[in-house]
């Protein structure tokens, strides 16, 4: 059956448009990866690696904590609505408590599943019913995904946190607040790099071959068709829907500023000490997405901010649409999910906060009004490409000027509130549409669901 499910899905491709992508197997990773493999009844699969840690109490900051990691395998050949069921999910390890795998030791965990990998990459004869003489599939890493700190850490790159903080470009940290792309990175430089921080001797000189350059050495790095730029999804769920969407919302709006931390980002002094400090800085996801402002936590007053809940509550959406919770922006709800976030931006913001502002906007003599419609409506549009199913040749266009627009904007509305590294990363956006099609096709969510579930397991926590 599952045989029949990836022949039909790839027949559908084949007949798809060709001026738009609607799945990662029509982008230019998988076609470069996969040019030389078909062959005959060959079958080249594709598969997604997603590795992430969480709290297996699923308490709060005041309680107990635990880190316990997942990594699973998804194939990308089945048909979206198939591929990220859990019947069709490889859970390939579970990287134990209490506490994370350093940059280090992660490559010691993903040993034995790169093993594996780099077998299947010269393929095998598998007798399939379709195929009762048997079938040669070769099976290939295609991506791996995740949110960024996991993704860091696995793939060999610096933290956030780094002068060499990005895995697509070598833009410095001093120039992050500018949003400006860095030099594009190149995967055989990044291998280079790689290799001479592993022929490196000590921990004091690895560490300062990977200041220079913000890469170390991954297991990943052994798959002989593995480029570490390309290779590499970005996690919209984390970066656009829990990021970008979230930062305007709390931090530019100012809605419940009262629960945003800061976190410092500078480097440690010594190589050593940053080594030994790097992965309980990234540990702090929200440093990623948060800053603390006073001057701008107040920008919406009041007055708007009820009125924008009042409304919200008035919204009626069919069966299916996610819905949000009327407290919206404020502390006592909780956090919202990526869903929600999405939902908001995309359904329920548009009508609600358009009305609100117009009716101010027609008596604004400053323009300002105008400025905040045009913000927030290139940041809708922005939105609405990520989670489109289907991406239109033009779309990495619009989106950089969309996102252009809004930043633009920003830096006029909220002066005072800086740039935080999703920020940048979401600038390598038009890129993942050209890569891999349709953002939502590889996020985190299935894994996420993943890791619910898991949590959800009854066990007596023992060893």
């Amino acid at each position: 059956m599952v045989e029949e499910y990836i022949d039909q899905w790839a027949n559908e491709l084949e007949a798809h448009d060709s001026n738009s992508i609607c799945d990662v197997a029509q982008g230019p990773v998988w076609k470069k990866l996969f040019s030389s493999d078909y062959k005959g009844s060959g079958l080249c699969l594709g598969l997604s690696l997603f590795i992430d840690w969480f709290n297996p109490l699923k308490n709060k900051l005041a309680g107990r904590q635990l880190s316990m990691g997942i990594i699973s395998l998804n194939c990308l050949n089945l048909p979206p609505r198939l591929r990220y069921q859990t019947r069709y999910t490889c859970l390939a390890g579970i990287i134990p408590s209490p506490n994370q795998p350093t940059m280090i030791t992660i490559n010691n965990i993903l040993t034995p599943l790169v093993n594996e990998l780099y077998e299947l990459n010269k393929g095998l004869t598998i007798l399939t019913p379709k195929y009762p003489h048997g079938r040669k599939v070769v099976v290939k890493l295609v991506t791996l995904v995740g949110d960024i700190v996991a993704v860091h850490k696995v793939a060999g790159f610096k933290s956030h946190s780094a002068t060499k903080f990005c895995s697509w470009c070598e833009i410095n940290a001093s120039d992050r607040h500018k949003l400006k792309l860095g030099r594009p990175r190149k995967g055989r430089n990044v291998l280079e790099a790689a290799h001479h921080w592993k022929d490196m001797k000590s921990a004091f000189s690895r560490e300062k071959v990977a200041m220079q350059t913000g890469v170390r050495w991954s297991e990943l790095n052994r798959l002989p068709y593995w480029d570490p730029v390309c290779n590499i999804a970005l996690g919209v769920m984390h970066n656009w829907f829990e990021g970008v969407l979230q930062h305007h919302f709390i931090s530019r709006w100012g809605f419940d500023s009262k629960i945003l931390n800061t976190y410092e980002n500078s480097e440690a002094s010594e190589p050593l000490q940053q080594l030994q400090e790097e992965d309980t800085r990234m540990s702090i996801d929200e440093e990623l997405t948060l800053e603390s402002d006073d001057e701008n936590s107040g920008f919406l007053s009041e007055d708007l901010k009820k009125r924008i809940r009042d409304q919200i509550c008035e919204v009626i959406v069919p069966k299916g649409v996610t819905r949000i919770p009327p407290l919206v922006g404020k502390s006592q709800i909780g956090k919202l999910k990526a869903s929600e976030w999405n939902c908001l931006f995309s359904v329920y913001l548009p009508m609600v906060f358009t009305e609100v502002l117009w009716g101010i906007a027609v008596n604004d003599q400053t323009g300002k009004s105008f400025d905040l419609l045009l913000n927030f409506g290139s940041l809708v549009q922005c939105t609405n490409i990520v989670g489109a199913k289907v991406v239109e040749n033009n779309y990495p266009q619009r989106f950089s000027e969309s996102y252009s627009t809004y930043q633009h904007t920003s830096s006029k509305i909220f002066p005072k509130c800086r740039n935080v590294p999703n920020h940048h990363y979401a600038m390598h956006i038009p890129e993942q549409l050209k890569n891999w099609g349709p953002p939502m096709g590889i996020s985190e969510f299935a894994g996420e669901r993943l890791v619910g579930e898991i949590q959800n397991l009854k066990c007596n926590f023992l060893p």
